[in-house]
Protein backbone atom coordinates (compact mmCIF):
# COMPACT_ATOMS: atom_id res chain seq x y z
CA UNK A 1 0.00 0.00 0.00
CA UNK A 2 1.18 3.22 -0.57
CA UNK A 3 -0.37 5.36 2.29
CA UNK A 4 -0.73 8.90 1.43
CA UNK A 5 -1.00 8.50 -2.07
CA UNK A 6 -4.27 9.97 -3.50
CA UNK A 7 -5.12 9.06 -7.11
CA UNK A 8 -8.61 11.22 -7.03
CA UNK A 9 -6.26 14.27 -6.08
CA UNK A 10 -8.63 15.50 -3.27
CA UNK A 11 -6.95 15.57 -0.58
CA UNK A 12 -4.55 18.36 0.59
CA UNK A 13 -1.29 16.59 0.92
CA UNK A 14 -0.45 18.99 4.29
CA UNK A 15 3.25 18.35 3.96
CA UNK A 16 3.05 14.83 4.60
CA UNK A 17 3.47 15.75 8.25
CA UNK A 18 2.11 12.88 9.63
CA UNK A 19 4.21 10.78 8.09
CA UNK A 20 6.56 11.59 10.46
CA UNK A 21 6.29 8.93 12.92
CA UNK A 22 8.96 9.86 15.81
CA UNK A 23 7.96 11.23 18.87
CA UNK A 24 8.25 15.13 18.94
CA UNK A 25 7.36 17.24 22.18
CA UNK A 26 4.80 19.91 21.37
CA UNK A 27 5.39 23.47 22.68
CA UNK A 28 3.10 25.59 24.50
CA UNK A 29 1.93 27.09 21.49
CA UNK A 30 1.38 24.07 19.85
CA UNK A 31 -0.35 22.85 23.12
CA UNK A 32 -2.70 25.39 23.05
CA UNK A 33 -3.61 24.80 19.50
CA UNK A 34 -4.60 21.24 20.88
CA UNK A 35 -6.59 22.96 23.92
CA UNK A 36 -8.46 25.19 21.41
CA UNK A 37 -9.67 22.47 19.69
CA UNK A 38 -11.55 20.63 22.68
CA UNK A 39 -14.75 23.23 22.36
CA UNK A 40 -14.95 22.87 18.78
CA UNK A 41 -14.66 19.19 19.63
CA UNK A 42 -17.47 19.01 22.04
CA UNK A 43 -19.67 20.67 20.18
CA UNK A 44 -19.26 19.28 17.04
CA UNK A 45 -16.75 15.75 17.11
CA UNK A 46 -19.30 13.79 15.83
CA UNK A 47 -19.99 15.82 12.73
CA UNK A 48 -16.13 16.01 11.92
CA UNK A 49 -15.55 12.27 12.27
CA UNK A 50 -18.59 11.27 10.52
CA UNK A 51 -17.04 13.29 7.37
CA UNK A 52 -13.53 12.30 8.20
CA UNK A 53 -14.77 8.43 7.83
CA UNK A 54 -16.80 9.34 4.80
CA UNK A 55 -13.57 11.08 3.11
CA UNK A 56 -10.98 8.15 4.16
CA UNK A 57 -13.95 5.45 3.11
CA UNK A 58 -14.65 6.74 -0.19
CA UNK A 59 -10.76 7.60 -1.38
CA UNK A 60 -8.76 4.32 0.11
CA UNK A 61 -11.40 1.50 -0.43
CA UNK A 62 -7.99 -0.35 0.97
CA UNK A 63 -9.31 0.49 4.24
CA UNK A 64 -12.66 -0.65 3.91
CA UNK A 65 -12.73 -4.24 4.83
CA UNK A 66 -11.58 -3.21 8.64
CA UNK A 67 -14.85 -1.28 9.23
CA UNK A 68 -18.65 -2.02 9.74
CA UNK A 69 -20.95 -0.17 7.51
CA UNK A 70 -23.60 -0.50 10.01
CA UNK A 71 -21.02 1.39 12.66
CA UNK A 72 -21.17 4.30 10.42
CA UNK A 73 -24.37 4.34 9.76
CA UNK A 74 -25.61 4.03 13.37
CA UNK A 75 -22.84 6.72 13.90
CA UNK A 76 -21.44 4.77 16.83
CA UNK A 77 -17.72 4.61 15.06
CA UNK A 78 -17.57 8.34 14.57
CA UNK A 79 -19.02 9.24 18.02
CA UNK A 80 -16.06 6.69 19.27
CA UNK A 81 -13.68 8.72 17.28
CA UNK A 82 -14.81 11.99 18.46
CA UNK A 83 -14.57 10.94 22.53
CA UNK A 84 -11.03 9.63 21.68
CA UNK A 85 -10.04 13.10 20.10
CA UNK A 86 -11.35 14.90 22.57
CA UNK A 87 -9.94 13.22 25.73
CA UNK A 88 -6.68 13.14 23.95
CA UNK A 89 -7.04 16.80 23.26
CA UNK A 90 -8.03 17.21 26.88
CA UNK A 91 -4.64 15.41 27.96
CA UNK A 92 -2.25 16.81 26.30
CA UNK A 93 -0.21 17.67 28.64
CA UNK A 94 -0.19 13.61 30.14
CA UNK A 95 -1.62 11.04 28.46
CA UNK A 96 -1.26 8.63 31.34
CA UNK A 97 -5.02 8.87 31.82
CA UNK A 98 -5.85 6.94 28.55
CA UNK A 99 -3.35 3.94 29.00
CA UNK A 100 -6.49 2.08 29.37
CA UNK A 101 -8.40 3.16 26.51
CA UNK A 102 -5.25 2.77 24.28
CA UNK A 103 -5.06 -0.64 25.31
CA UNK A 104 -8.27 -1.04 23.79
CA UNK A 105 -7.21 0.42 20.14
CA UNK A 106 -3.89 -1.81 20.51
CA UNK A 107 -5.97 -4.90 20.77
CA UNK A 108 -8.65 -4.19 18.81
CA UNK A 109 -5.91 -3.09 15.97
CA UNK A 110 -4.11 -6.19 16.46
CA UNK A 111 -7.11 -8.28 16.72
CA UNK A 112 -7.81 -6.31 12.97
CA UNK A 113 -4.14 -7.10 12.01
CA UNK A 114 -3.50 -3.24 11.60
CA UNK A 115 -0.65 -2.17 10.19
CA UNK A 116 1.64 0.54 10.35
CA UNK A 117 1.36 1.54 6.32
CA UNK A 118 -2.56 2.32 7.43
CA UNK A 119 -1.93 5.08 10.00
CA UNK A 120 -0.50 8.03 7.61
CA UNK A 121 -4.07 7.37 5.79
CA UNK A 122 -5.94 8.50 8.52
CA UNK A 123 -3.88 10.98 9.25
CA UNK A 124 -4.04 12.65 6.11
CA UNK A 125 -7.40 12.33 6.03
CA UNK A 126 -7.68 13.83 9.06
CA UNK A 127 -5.83 16.70 8.97
CA UNK A 128 -7.92 17.04 5.57
CA UNK A 129 -10.90 16.61 6.83
CA UNK A 130 -10.70 19.57 9.50
CA UNK A 131 -8.76 21.89 6.85
CA UNK A 132 -12.60 21.58 4.75
CA UNK A 133 -14.52 21.83 7.78
CA UNK A 134 -12.98 24.42 10.34
CA UNK A 135 -12.15 26.92 7.27
CA UNK A 136 -8.94 28.83 7.19
CA UNK A 137 -9.60 31.06 10.29
CA UNK A 138 -9.56 28.01 12.26
CA UNK A 139 -7.04 25.23 10.54
CA UNK A 140 -4.22 27.72 10.08
CA UNK A 141 -0.64 25.95 8.97
CA UNK A 142 -0.20 26.41 13.04
CA UNK A 143 -2.71 24.31 13.75
CA UNK A 144 -2.75 21.46 11.26
CA UNK A 145 0.86 21.39 12.04
CA UNK A 146 -0.06 21.21 16.02
CA UNK A 147 -2.65 18.41 15.56
CA UNK A 148 -0.11 16.73 12.99
CA UNK A 149 2.34 16.37 15.58
CA UNK A 150 -0.18 15.42 17.90
CA UNK A 151 -1.47 12.78 15.38
CA UNK A 152 1.84 11.40 14.65
CA UNK A 153 3.07 11.09 18.35
CA UNK A 154 -0.26 9.00 19.32
CA UNK A 155 0.48 6.67 15.74
CA UNK A 156 4.29 6.21 17.00
CA UNK A 157 2.78 5.04 20.71
CA UNK A 158 0.37 3.02 18.94
CA UNK A 159 2.77 1.65 16.28
CA UNK A 160 5.11 0.61 18.60
CA UNK A 161 2.86 -0.97 21.11
CA UNK A 162 0.98 -3.07 18.47
CA UNK A 163 4.76 -4.20 17.02
CA UNK A 164 5.47 -5.86 20.14
CA UNK A 165 2.25 -7.70 20.30
CA UNK A 166 2.47 -8.70 16.90
CA UNK A 167 5.90 -10.29 17.50
CA UNK A 168 4.38 -12.34 20.23
CA UNK A 169 1.94 -13.68 18.07
CA UNK A 170 2.51 -17.47 16.84
CA UNK A 171 1.48 -15.97 12.95
CA UNK A 172 0.63 -12.15 11.36
CA UNK A 173 -2.18 -11.65 8.93
CA UNK A 174 -4.92 -14.08 8.60
CA UNK A 175 -3.98 -18.14 8.11
CA UNK A 176 -6.57 -19.76 5.97
CA UNK A 177 -8.82 -22.13 7.61
CA UNK A 178 -12.01 -23.88 6.38
CA UNK A 179 -15.22 -24.12 8.32
CA UNK A 180 -15.50 -28.10 9.31
CA UNK A 181 -18.90 -28.08 11.03
CA UNK A 182 -22.05 -25.70 11.31
CA UNK A 183 -24.09 -26.22 14.84
CA UNK A 184 -27.56 -24.44 16.04
CA UNK A 185 -27.62 -23.39 19.14
CA UNK A 186 -31.09 -21.70 19.09
CA UNK A 187 -33.46 -20.31 16.79
CA UNK A 188 -30.99 -17.65 15.84
CA UNK A 189 -27.48 -18.72 17.32
CA UNK A 190 -25.76 -20.98 14.75
CA UNK A 191 -21.43 -21.99 15.58
CA UNK A 192 -18.92 -22.39 13.22
CA UNK A 193 -15.95 -24.76 13.82
CA UNK A 194 -12.99 -24.08 12.20
CA UNK A 195 -9.58 -25.59 11.42
CA UNK A 196 -6.70 -24.73 9.21
CA UNK A 197 -7.13 -25.90 5.90
CA UNK A 198 -3.48 -26.69 6.38
CA UNK A 199 -3.02 -29.92 8.19
CA UNK A 200 0.31 -29.17 9.68
CA UNK A 201 -0.89 -25.74 11.17
CA UNK A 202 -0.93 -25.80 14.69
CA UNK A 203 -3.67 -23.18 16.10
CA UNK A 204 -2.73 -20.91 19.23
CA UNK A 205 -4.04 -21.35 22.56
CA UNK A 206 -5.82 -18.72 24.26
CA UNK A 207 -6.46 -17.23 27.37
CA UNK A 208 -10.46 -17.89 28.50
CA UNK A 209 -12.26 -14.84 27.76
CA UNK A 210 -10.60 -13.88 24.12
CA UNK A 211 -11.71 -13.64 20.63
CA UNK A 212 -10.33 -13.90 17.26
CA UNK A 213 -10.71 -11.95 13.99
CA UNK A 214 -12.51 -13.59 10.96
CA UNK A 215 -12.03 -12.47 7.23
CA UNK A 216 -15.20 -13.68 5.28
CA UNK A 217 -14.94 -13.93 2.18
CA UNK A 218 -18.73 -13.09 0.68
CA UNK A 219 -19.26 -13.18 -2.60
CA UNK A 220 -21.58 -10.81 -3.34
CA UNK A 221 -19.36 -7.87 -1.31
CA UNK A 222 -16.17 -6.73 -3.25
CA UNK A 223 -13.86 -7.07 -0.42
CA UNK A 224 -13.23 -9.55 2.85
CA UNK A 225 -15.02 -8.42 5.74
CA UNK A 226 -13.56 -8.15 8.59
CA UNK A 227 -15.81 -9.32 12.21
CA UNK A 228 -14.45 -10.13 15.83
CA UNK A 229 -15.86 -13.24 17.48
CA UNK A 230 -15.25 -14.72 20.99
CA UNK A 231 -14.19 -17.91 21.13
CA UNK A 232 -17.13 -19.79 22.24
CA UNK A 233 -15.26 -22.72 23.35
CA UNK A 234 -11.34 -22.93 24.74
CA UNK A 235 -9.47 -23.91 21.39
CA UNK A 236 -9.83 -27.27 21.07
CA UNK A 237 -6.07 -28.09 20.56
CA UNK A 238 -6.57 -32.25 19.95
CA UNK A 239 -8.46 -31.58 16.72
CA UNK A 240 -7.29 -28.27 16.33
CA UNK A 241 -10.01 -26.06 15.91
CA UNK A 242 -11.65 -22.88 16.95
CA UNK A 243 -15.33 -22.39 17.77
CA UNK A 244 -17.20 -19.21 17.43
CA UNK A 245 -21.21 -18.41 17.74
CA UNK A 246 -22.99 -15.70 15.34
CA UNK A 247 -26.33 -14.76 16.37
CA UNK A 248 -28.50 -13.46 13.37
CA UNK A 249 -28.99 -10.11 13.33
CA UNK A 250 -31.97 -8.00 11.26
CA UNK A 251 -30.10 -6.96 7.87
CA UNK A 252 -26.54 -8.15 9.04
CA UNK A 253 -24.63 -8.71 6.40
CA UNK A 254 -22.41 -11.03 7.89
CA UNK A 255 -24.69 -12.75 10.50
CA UNK A 256 -27.11 -13.35 7.58
CA UNK A 257 -24.98 -14.86 5.24
CA UNK A 258 -23.46 -17.28 8.25
CA UNK A 259 -26.93 -19.05 8.57
CA UNK A 260 -28.07 -18.63 5.03
CA UNK A 261 -25.58 -20.03 2.82
CA UNK A 262 -22.10 -20.50 4.97
CA UNK A 263 -20.94 -24.12 4.68
CA UNK A 264 -18.75 -26.79 5.50
CA UNK A 265 -15.77 -26.66 3.12
CA UNK A 266 -15.67 -23.00 2.80
CA UNK A 267 -12.89 -20.83 3.84
CA UNK A 268 -12.02 -18.15 5.59
CA UNK A 269 -9.05 -16.11 7.66
CA UNK A 270 -7.96 -15.81 10.87
CA UNK A 271 -6.37 -14.20 12.86
CA UNK A 272 -4.84 -15.42 16.59
CA UNK A 273 -7.08 -14.63 19.83
CA UNK A 274 -6.44 -11.79 21.46
CA UNK A 275 -8.29 -9.27 23.76
CA UNK A 276 -7.94 -8.10 27.58
CA UNK A 277 -11.16 -9.62 28.86
CA UNK A 278 -10.11 -13.05 29.82
CA UNK A 279 -9.84 -15.12 33.11
CA UNK A 280 -8.05 -13.80 35.68
CA UNK A 281 -6.78 -16.85 37.89
CA UNK A 282 -6.27 -16.36 41.55
CA UNK A 283 -2.60 -17.69 43.16
CA UNK A 284 -2.88 -20.03 46.24
CA UNK A 285 -6.44 -18.81 47.29
CA UNK A 286 -9.44 -20.76 45.18
CA UNK A 287 -11.88 -19.54 47.44
CA UNK A 288 -12.55 -16.62 45.72
CA UNK A 289 -15.75 -16.98 43.57
CA UNK A 290 -16.85 -15.51 40.14
CA UNK A 291 -20.04 -13.58 39.39
CA UNK A 292 -20.43 -13.81 35.56
CA UNK A 293 -23.30 -11.76 33.79
CA UNK A 294 -24.18 -12.45 30.16
CA UNK A 295 -26.91 -10.89 28.04
CA UNK A 296 -27.95 -13.18 24.61
CA UNK A 297 -24.68 -13.57 22.62
CA UNK A 298 -22.31 -12.71 25.43
CA UNK A 299 -23.04 -16.03 26.79
CA UNK A 300 -20.09 -16.82 24.38
CA UNK A 301 -16.66 -15.97 26.35
CA UNK A 302 -18.13 -16.76 29.59
CA UNK A 303 -18.15 -20.42 28.41
CA UNK A 304 -14.99 -20.72 29.20
CA UNK A 305 -14.14 -18.75 31.93
CA UNK A 306 -17.10 -20.12 33.85
CA UNK A 307 -15.73 -23.94 32.85
CA UNK A 308 -11.97 -22.71 34.14
CA UNK A 309 -12.77 -21.76 36.99
CA UNK A 310 -15.26 -24.51 37.93
CA UNK A 311 -11.90 -26.76 37.11
CA UNK A 312 -10.20 -24.26 39.38
CA UNK A 313 -12.83 -25.41 41.87
CA UNK A 314 -14.26 -21.75 42.26
CA UNK A 315 -18.05 -20.93 43.92
CA UNK A 316 -19.72 -19.51 39.88
CA UNK A 317 -22.88 -17.79 39.76
CA UNK A 318 -24.20 -17.37 36.73
CA UNK A 319 -26.69 -14.60 35.99
CA UNK A 320 -27.91 -15.29 32.12
CA UNK A 321 -30.35 -12.58 30.69
CA UNK A 322 -32.16 -13.25 27.02
CA UNK A 323 -35.58 -12.46 25.20
CA UNK A 324 -37.25 -15.52 25.07
CA UNK A 325 -36.95 -19.41 25.59
CA UNK A 326 -36.17 -20.31 21.83
CA UNK A 327 -33.81 -17.24 21.98
CA UNK A 328 -31.45 -18.97 24.58
CA UNK A 329 -28.82 -20.05 23.17
CA UNK A 330 -26.10 -23.19 24.87
CA UNK A 331 -29.23 -24.76 26.91
CA UNK A 332 -27.88 -28.22 26.87
CA UNK A 333 -24.21 -26.78 27.49
CA UNK A 334 -25.72 -25.39 30.99
CA UNK A 335 -27.79 -28.14 31.25
CA UNK A 336 -24.61 -30.61 31.30
CA UNK A 337 -22.50 -27.77 33.89
CA UNK A 338 -25.10 -27.74 35.85
CA UNK A 339 -25.58 -31.44 36.64
CA UNK A 340 -21.58 -31.86 36.59
CA UNK A 341 -21.17 -29.75 38.92
CA UNK A 342 -24.10 -29.21 40.71
CA UNK A 343 -24.16 -26.81 43.96
CA UNK A 344 -20.62 -25.22 43.15
CA UNK A 345 -22.61 -23.78 39.98
CA UNK A 346 -25.47 -21.34 40.63
CA UNK A 347 -27.21 -20.35 37.50
CA UNK A 348 -30.28 -17.55 37.77
CA UNK A 349 -31.59 -17.00 34.21
CA UNK A 350 -33.91 -13.69 33.28
CA UNK A 351 -36.34 -13.82 30.48
CA UNK A 352 -37.76 -10.49 29.61
CA UNK A 353 -40.70 -11.48 27.01
CA UNK A 354 -42.08 -14.51 28.56
CA UNK A 355 -45.23 -14.14 30.71
CA UNK A 356 -45.18 -17.89 31.71
CA UNK A 357 -42.37 -20.17 33.89
CA UNK A 358 -42.50 -23.62 32.01
CA UNK A 359 -41.04 -25.83 33.57
CA UNK A 360 -39.07 -27.84 31.01
CA UNK A 361 -37.38 -24.79 30.58
CA UNK A 362 -36.06 -24.31 34.11
CA UNK A 363 -32.38 -25.72 34.85
CA UNK A 364 -31.61 -23.97 38.05
CA UNK A 365 -33.67 -20.70 38.78
CA UNK A 366 -35.51 -18.99 35.98
CA UNK A 367 -37.23 -15.55 36.14
CA UNK A 368 -39.56 -13.92 33.61
CA UNK A 369 -38.60 -10.74 33.99
CA UNK A 370 -35.36 -8.64 33.63
CA UNK A 371 -32.39 -8.68 36.09
CA UNK A 372 -32.51 -5.32 38.79
CA UNK A 373 -30.83 -3.68 41.05
CA UNK A 374 -31.90 -6.31 43.89
CA UNK A 375 -30.69 -9.27 42.56
CA UNK A 376 -27.26 -7.34 41.92
CA UNK A 377 -26.91 -6.45 45.21
CA UNK A 378 -28.09 -9.48 46.58
CA UNK A 379 -25.06 -11.45 44.79
CA UNK A 380 -21.97 -9.51 45.11
CA UNK A 381 -19.61 -10.34 47.69
CA UNK A 382 -16.46 -8.17 48.89
CA UNK A 383 -14.22 -10.40 47.20
CA UNK A 384 -15.40 -11.97 44.30
CA UNK A 385 -14.51 -11.32 40.58
CA UNK A 386 -16.93 -10.13 38.48
CA UNK A 387 -16.87 -10.60 34.53
CA UNK A 388 -19.95 -9.30 32.43
CA UNK A 389 -20.51 -9.29 28.45
CA UNK A 390 -23.58 -8.27 26.64
CA UNK A 391 -25.34 -5.66 24.63
CA UNK A 392 -23.61 -2.47 25.55
CA UNK A 393 -26.52 -0.81 27.41
CA UNK A 394 -27.12 -3.83 29.76
CA UNK A 395 -23.34 -3.70 30.71
CA UNK A 396 -23.57 -0.11 31.24
CA UNK A 397 -26.42 -0.69 33.60
CA UNK A 398 -25.04 -3.61 35.60
CA UNK A 399 -21.43 -1.71 35.86
CA UNK A 400 -23.25 1.53 37.22
CA UNK A 401 -25.16 -0.26 39.30
CA UNK A 402 -21.86 -2.25 41.01
CA UNK A 403 -20.04 1.03 41.46
CA UNK A 404 -22.90 2.58 43.72
CA UNK A 405 -22.91 -0.70 45.61
CA UNK A 406 -19.26 -0.32 46.39
CA UNK A 407 -17.54 -2.97 43.93
CA UNK A 408 -14.19 -1.47 43.08
CA UNK A 409 -13.92 -0.82 39.01
CA UNK A 410 -10.75 -3.61 38.65
CA UNK A 411 -12.83 -6.29 39.88
CA UNK A 412 -15.18 -5.57 36.76
CA UNK A 413 -13.98 -7.11 33.73
CA UNK A 414 -16.09 -6.22 30.07
CA UNK A 415 -15.54 -6.61 27.22
CA UNK A 416 -17.03 -3.72 24.24
CA UNK A 417 -17.37 -5.21 20.50
CA UNK A 418 -17.69 -3.28 17.12
CA UNK A 419 -15.83 -0.16 17.98
CA UNK A 420 -13.92 0.91 20.86
CA UNK A 421 -15.98 1.83 24.08
CA UNK A 422 -15.04 4.64 26.37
Amino acid sequence: MTAVQNSNGNLPDNKDLTTQYQLKVLNDSQKQYIRSSIPILESNGVDLTKNFYKKMLENYPEVRPYFNKAHQTSLSQPRILAFALLNYAKNIDDLAPLSGFIDQIVMKHVGLQIKAEHYPIVGNCLLATMQEMLGKDIATPGFLEAWAIAYGNLAKILIDYERSVYENQPWNGFAEFEVVKLTDESLDVKSVYLAPRNKEFKIASAYPGQYITVAWKIPELPHETLREYSLSKHPDTQHNMYRISVRRIKDGVVSNYVHGKLKKGDLVGVSPPVGNFKYRKVEGNQNIPILCFAGGIGITPIISIIETALLDGRMVVFCFSNRTYTSRPFKDWLLQIKEEYKDQIKLKEFFSQETHVRKEEVIDELMTRVLNRTDIEKLISADCDIYMLGPNSYMRFIKEELLQLGVKSNKIATEFFGPYSP
